[in-house]
């Protein structure tokens, strides 16, 4: 038996990723990742940030499950009312000009404390570039518009596409080589190039040991910025909650090795790209930006239900524009789009697309427009309002949000 979930339009998917390429923005986070968390001089530094929120909406927000994207079957918690959105407390040093490092600890509202960060690396200088190698832990050199999507953005909702493709903030383990320029020459419009050796342990990798490569490219010069990437994983066993399982917000994949009691288990393939750039316009105070990511995997799905041969791809992405007017005040506006295709054939289908919340296709889009005053350099205060569309049910919010970002509470020198 075959069960293919109707695809959404075309035309809106097409207009959507020439959209990705075109707008975005930078924003800001209370930690950077890899080299940017380092102090560039010998030198110390701690840090610490703290966002919360009050949300209003008619239905929970934001949407519990995306119908039609395979995912690890964790039902996101309902974010009305008021709550803690994220906090961390980040240690950052370089001991000399040639090796530093930084561990960051993070919070979010229900959720024990965990390490986002601790990354160590060594700095090789060149004759015209800089050589780089670091370990440890630490958000997925993906490009920056991607990486800073999300906690501590100027919108207060992971972006519908980091939520599928890697169920938020992708962090990982493992091992990376970074080349970046240090003059103009040669070849003025490449930045940087990174190759990793990462663990394959958060979604959509299967919690194994098992290492994956990935590969990033920066471009550009001046005003304008992008970055690509690509990453290539073979899970085995690489569970999800089944949709009538009752499963709440979980972080990484169940267990496929015994029972597949309220599971739905994949084994295969999976290929992840995206693409992401920035651009600081000439019309002052306009900046724009853009990233778009795409996830495909083959291989086999299966469960208490059924045993298929499975094909799948999902993308999205976001588009934002920021207007700076000056220190104060900004006003940005973003929009979301998520769209999937998927294939399966063999026995049980029907039961195993059921189980994987893949029978239903609808997409999903979200707009959301935000006012943000900062009384302090290290304080916004924003009022956002926006809707998310997932299936038939539109769900409009506002919400009001505080947030303190201090990237140097202490400081010093050696």
């Amino acid at each position: 038996m075959t069960c293919l979930p109707t695809p959404s339009s075309p035309t809106r998917s097409s207009l959507e990723w020439l959209l990705a390429l075109c707008m975005l923005t930078g924003t800001a986070q209370a930690h950077d990742s890899g080299e940017a968390a380092i102090p560039s001089l010998p030198g110390w530094r701690i840090g610490a940030g703290l966002a919360g929120e009050y949300l209003d909406a008619d239905q929970p927000y934001p949407a519990p499950t995306l119908p039609g994207v395979l995912g690890n079957g964790s039902r996101y918690d309902d974010e009305r009312g008021w709550r803690l959105e994220h906090a961390t407390v980040e240690l950052a040093a370089r001991l000399n000009p040639w090796f530093g490092g930084h561990v960051a600890v993070g919070w979010h509202s229900g959720e024990k404390a965990h390490v986002e960060a601790a990354w160590f690396e060594g700095t090789f200088p060149l004759e015209s570039t800089d050589l780089a190698f670091g370990a440890g832990r630490d958000t997925m050199p993906i490009g920056e518009v991607i990486e800073t999507g999300g906690h501590f953005d100027r919108f207060l909702t992971m972006p519908l596409a980091k939520r599928a493709l890697f169920d938020g903030d992708w962090q990982e383990n493992g091992f990376n080589l970074r080349w970046q320029r240090g003059s103009d020459e040669p070849w003025p419009w490449l930045r940087r190039v990174d190759l990793g050796v990462w663990r394959s342990d958060a979604f959509p990798g299967d919690g194994s040991a098992d290492l994956f490569p990935m590969l990033r490219v920066g471009l550009g010069r001046d005003a304008l910025r992008a970055d690509v990437f690509y990453a290539h994983l073979e899970p085995q066993r690489r569970g999800a909650f089944a949709q009538n399982s009752g499963a709440g917000h979980v972080h990484g994949s169940p267990d496929c090795e015994g029972a597949l009691t309220q599971r739905v288990c994949f084994d295969g393939k999976v290929e992840l790209a995206g693409v992401s750039g920035s651009w600081a316009t000439p019309f002052t105070p306009l900046t724009l930006s853009g990233a778009a990511l795409l996830r495909h995997e083959v291989g086999a799905l299966y469960g208490e239900n059924g045993d298929t041969r499975y094909r799948g791809t999902t993308w999205g992405g976001w588009a934002q524009g920021t207007w700076q007017f000056d220190s104060r005040w900004e006003a940005a506006l973003r929009y979301e789009w998520l769209d999937a295709d998927q294939d399966l054939r063999g026995p049980g289908a029907t039961s195993v697309a059921r189980d994987a919340n893949l029978l239903d296709n609808p997409g999903a889009t979200r707009v959301a427009m935000m006012v943000g005053w900062r009384p302090w350099h290290d304080v916004l205060l924003s009022i956002e309002a926006g809707s998310e569309q997932v299936a038939d049910a539109h769900n409009p919010y506002v919400a009001l949000r505080a947030m303190w970002q201090m990237p140097e509470l202490w400081s010093g020198g050696w």
